[in-house]
C-alpha cells in the first residue's frame, strides 16, 4: 500500500535511493532488541529517505531514533512536540495509540486512534504530501462558498482519506482536504488544496480558491 499510494502521488516510480537501506533498520531493530512491525518497516524501507512525506509537517522518527515508552514503540512526533504516537513492537499490524502532554507538562495522557498502523501510514502518507508534495497551494473560505464546492465541484475527485475528522480527495497533481467536526460539518468552513500546477491552481478561481 505504501509503495502504490507513494508512487500516486509523486506520479513516478520509487528508487532505491528513496527508501532506507534494510542494514540502517536492522541495526535500530538490535539497539532496541525487538522486531519493527512490517507496515513501519515498510515505510522506511519504500520512503525513509523522502522529505515530503518524512517531515513535512509531523516528523517520523528515523529508525535510529525510535523509542520505548510505557512498552509503546514511540515512531512519530506532532511538529509542536505536544503529542506522539506509538506502537505495541509485538503485534503485526498493531494499534496506534497517541501521546498528549498535558498543560501542567509533568503527566500525559493517550487514547488508541481506532486505527490499524497499516491503515494509519497510508493516511499520513497523504497528510504529510498535502504540506510537502506540491509547490503551489491555496484555500476557499465561508460556509457557502464550500458547501457549494464540495456538492458541485469534486465528483470526478478521489476520495482517499476520511478519518477521524481529516478528509483528503487527490486527483492526479492535485491533493485537497479539509477536517470535520462530530457531526461532518466542514471545520471553520475552510478547504486548502495544493498543486504540483500554477495552472491547475488557477483553474480553481473560478470556485472561490485564493492562492496563499
Amino acid at each position: 500500500m505504501i509503495k502504490e499510494t507513494a508512487e500516486k502521488l509523486l506520479e513516478r516510480p520509487l528508487t532505491q535511493e528513496d527508501g532506507i537501506n534494510n542494514e540502517e533498520i536492522e541495526a535500530a531493530e538490535e539497539l532496541l532488541n525487538l522486531k519493527i512491525p512490517e507496515p513501519l518497516k515498510d515505510l522506511y524501507l519504500n520512503i525513509g529517505n523522502l522529505s515530503c512525506f518524512m517531515t513535512a509537517f509531523e516528523r517520523f522518527l528515523k529508525p535510529e531514533e525510535l523509542y520505548l515508552e510505557k512498552g509503546k514503540l514511540i515512531f512519530i512526533e506532532e511538529n509542536q512536540e505536544v503529542c506522539r504516537w506509538g506502537i505495541d513492537p509485538d503485534e503485526e499490524n498493531p494499534e496506534v495509540f497517541m501521546y498528549i502532554q498535558l498543560e501542567n507538562d509533568t503527566e500525559e495522557e493517550y487514547h488508541s486512534e481506532n486505527i490499524k498502523l497499516s491503515d494509519f501510514l497510508n493516511v499520513m502518507i497523504y497528510y504529510q504530501f498535502t504540506a510537502g508534495g506540491y509547490e503551489y497551494d491555496g484555500s476557499i473560505c465561508g460556509q457557502q462558498e464550500t458547501e457549494d464546492f464540495i456538492k458541485n465541484a469534486i465528483c470526478d475527485w478521489e476520495k482517499a482519506v476520511d478519518n477521524n475528522g481529516l478528509v483528503i480527495y487527490w486527483q492526479p497533481g492535485m491533493l485537497l482536504w479539509y477536517f470535520t467536526d462530530r457531526e461532518g460539518k466542514i471545520q471553520d468552513s475552510t478547504v486548502l488544496i495544493s498543486s504540483n500546477s500554477e495552472t491547475k491552481l488557477q483553474e480553481m478561481k473560478k470556485y472561490g480558491f485564493k492562492e496563499f
